[in-house]
């Protein structure tokens, strides 16, 4: 194998940055320069006691006696939030690179692999775990049968964007000088995979199904939110199958998600404009209908001498009807919804303020102010 070698130190505490800075100035090798190149990149640290804890590190084409591969690569088409399945290998000539546990870890106590969004930088072995930078799937770890040879098995899932994947294991030797602690050696084989939108398979109010390769629709009470059928929220209703967005409730509501009809509003009652409709307590009294039970039950006509303007407001009495204002806008009042004509009509004139004529005051407005005769 080539084993031109780029020596520097690498200090990857951060991963992405800093080693992408070093490649720009001192080249590349497999897949760091190709991305679907098949040979393996090795990461070599050696330390210099037992409180060197970083270390320093040597970038080369692995050398020969070291073989990693993809055993099943991730497919050529991938598409968003779905499972594939991955296999990779490693293959050590232990005669060359007399591999060591360290501590109580096997043979190999670290695989597993990385997603790097590619316009971020190289994607390295040392790159973190983090949402906009890269993705790991879970870490692994196992020892080489007697041949030397050990196989992982993982799943990848990723969303919609262009990525370097790369399969990273990790090991460690004895150092030439015995007395100094283990080498480490950390390998990498990447590939480039762009992982589409699922709308590019689907059509809209669908989502691709992995186990049946087809395009189901969205069930009833659900719409469809990039590669999910979400259920509709409170104040909206999915009537039907195949809806790219949940309707809102322009009239009743829907209290609890995933609803296919919205709630009719209480008897006599109507939603209040402007309202999310997402609770009965939004329902108001009609033209026509007072609240005698509270808000969010059903209104009663209005009574008889009376005017019911809807909403909250409280009947009063029309021209020639007395009503006890305190009783009708209290309502706890048993009578509140009584009304009386009175005799003569004149005394009363009603509305609102409950009025009578100049000059009277009382029950039905038959007894005369201070300064007044009836």
């Amino acid at each position: 194998k080539n084993m031109r070698s780029l020596q520097f130190e690498v200090r990857c505490l951060t991963g992405l940055i800093l080693c992408s800075q070093l490649f720009l100035h001192t080249g590349a090798v497999c897949y760091l320069e190709d991305a679907n190149a098949e040979c393996e990149v090795c990461w070599k640290t050696t330390y210099s006691g037992s409180e060197d804890t970083i270390g320093v590190t040597t970038l080369s084409e692995c050398p020969e006696g070291i073989l990693e591969k993809w055993e099943l690569p991730l497919p050529e088409v991938m598409v968003e939030m779905i499972d594939y399945p991955a296999q990779f290998s490693l293959q050590l000539d232990q005669n060359i690179f007399p591999v060591q546990p360290k501590g109580d870890d096997p043979t190999v106590p670290h695989a597993n692999i990385h997603s790097c969004i590619a316009s971020r930088g190289a994607c390295t072995p040392f790159v973190s775990n983090t949402p906009g930078l890269s993705t790991h799937t879970p870490a692994l770890k196992a020892p080489l049968d007697e041949d030397g040879y050990v196989k992982f098995d993982t799943t990848v899932r990723l969303t919609e964007e262009q990525y370097t994947i790369i399969a990273h294991v990790r090991f460690y030797v004895p150092n030439e000088i015995p007395t100094l602690p283990l080498v480490k050696y950390d390998i990498a084989i990447g590939l480039s995979r762009t992982v589409q939108p699922q709308a590019s398979l689907c059509d809209a109010g669908s989502v691709y199904n992995q186990t049946t390769a087809a395009c189901d629709l969205c069930p009833a009470g659900t719409a469809q939110v990039k590669s999910a059928c979400v259920p509709c929220s409170a104040g909206f209703y999915g009537p039907f199958t195949g809806l790219a967005t949940c309707l809102p409730c322009s009239k009743g509501y829907t209290n609890e998600s995933g609803m296919v009809e919205c709630e009719a509003c209480p008897l006599n009652t109507q939603r209040t404009p402007g309202t999310p409709g997402v609770s009965k307590m939004e329902c108001e009294c009609s033209i026509t209908f007072f609240n005698k039970h509270g808000r969010g039950e059903p209104c009663e006509p209005c009574p008889a001498g009376a005017m019911c303007e809807g909403g909250d407001l409280s009947p009063y009495p029309l021209p020639g009807f007395w009503g006890d204002k305190e009783c009708a806008t209290d309502p706890e009042c048993p009578n509140r919804d009584m009304f009386f004509d009175c005799n003569p009509p004149g005394f009363c004139l009603g509305g609102p303020d409950f009025a009578c004529a100049e000059g009277h005051t009382g029950r039905k407005c038959a007894t005369a102010e201070e300064g007044y005769f009836v």
